[in-house]
């Protein structure tokens, strides 16, 4: 599990925990834009100049840490200390990430990670999963910040750095969860397949069926994350402990379009409302009390639904939005 004491991340994010997931697995794993949400502070951004399918996950973690540090530094979110980088981890960073503090939901789920305003839910970006390669959590000092790696339109990879507060871990493990269901391995389709099978013939907590497209496609094993891709195109990820590797990342150019429902936004509220009666999940590290930080004024971790729309034109990947857009 992890661990807060000396800063020092020892979970690991790729496999389930002994009490079993944070999420209903066949509820993160429905998409067409229902999204399990956290309100978190987006920090910057900086480019990852090449791929890092060359390094060792160990190496990919330390890049990652450095962009965190990086973004720190430059948000000047603390006093900038010296620290001794590797030669490896220079190469594959810029120098400089781009900043813009901003208060948001992450919305994360099998399709990909979403960010939106916090009170109106008006969509801000899309990172289509098959942009998006890895994710790792900060240590020590910066244990509070995540970041996950993603290409932009051009092709371009950035890590996206984001202060999650007391929610951090929980952060990590809802990727590591997507991740770990994106695997399709044998232990992973036979627990989704269970998880259907009792949902199609007792809803969860007793409460009656909707007739609702996105309620079928939790319920449905012909439908839903289920029926997107076949089983072989994607290989099984790597395990470590504090980042998580996403093995349905195309690293070849860019992915096939998501794949939608036709839920109206109004069957996508209603279906996020059901599950946040009957479907709560559960944290795994962090407990909000007193000193628990959540950024947003009355903003709490939850299911929900953005109608997302396949189309580039509309809206692009964080990069897309906040490092291209603003030098335009």
């Amino acid at each position: 599990m992890s661990v807060r004491k000396d800063g020092t991340r020892t979970a690991n994010y790729m496999e389930q925990p002994e009490g079993g997931w944070a999420h209903n697995s066949a509820a993160l794993a429905v998409g067409k834009g229902v999204y399990y949400s956290f309100p978190v502070r987006y920090i910057g951004s900086i480019q990852v100049i090449e791929s890092l399918r060359s390094l060792d996950m160990d190496q990919k973690t330390q890049v990652c840490w450095e962009a965190i540090a990086r973004c720190c530094d430059h948000a000047q979110l603390r006093k900038v200390t010296k620290r001794k980088v590797a030669k490896h981890v220079k190469k594959f960073l810029a120098d400089a990430p781009y900043i813009k503090e901003m208060d948001l939901k992450i919305n994360m789920s099998v399709e990909g990670i979403a960010t939106s305003s916090l009170d109106e839910n008006e969509i801000i970006s899309n990172d289509v999963i098959t942009k998006i390669s890895f994710a790792a959590g900060g240590e020590k000092g910066e244990y509070d910040f995540v970041t996950y790696v993603a290409k932009d339109k051009r092709e371009n990879r950035y890590c996206h750095v984001f202060d999650c507060g007391i929610l951090s871990d929980d952060v990590l493990s809802t990727i590591g969860q997507i991740f770990n269901i994106l695997t399709k391995d044998e232990k992973t389709i036979s627990e989704l397949s269970s998880q259907k099978k009792a949902i199609a013939t007792q809803p969860p907590g007793g409460a009656p069926q909707l007739d609702n497209p996105l309620y079928h496609a939790m319920a449905n094993e012909n439908s839903g994350y289920l029926d997107v891709k076949p089983e072989d195109e994607f290989n099984e990820a790597p395990r470590a402990d504090q980042a998580a590797v996403n093995a349905a990342y195309d690293d070849a150019g860019p992915g096939d379009d998501a794949i939608y429902d036709n839920a109206t936004p109004e069957q996508g509220q209603q279906f996020a409302e059901f599950l946040n009666s009957n479907v709560q999940s559960q944290p795994l590290y962090g407990e909000v009390g007193d000193d628990g930080q959540l950024y947003g004024e009355g903003a709490e971790p939850g299911w929900g639904y953005l109608d997302v729309k396949p189309d580039e034109d509309l809206y692009g990947g964080l990069a897309d939005v906040f490092v291209e857009g603003d030098d335009q």
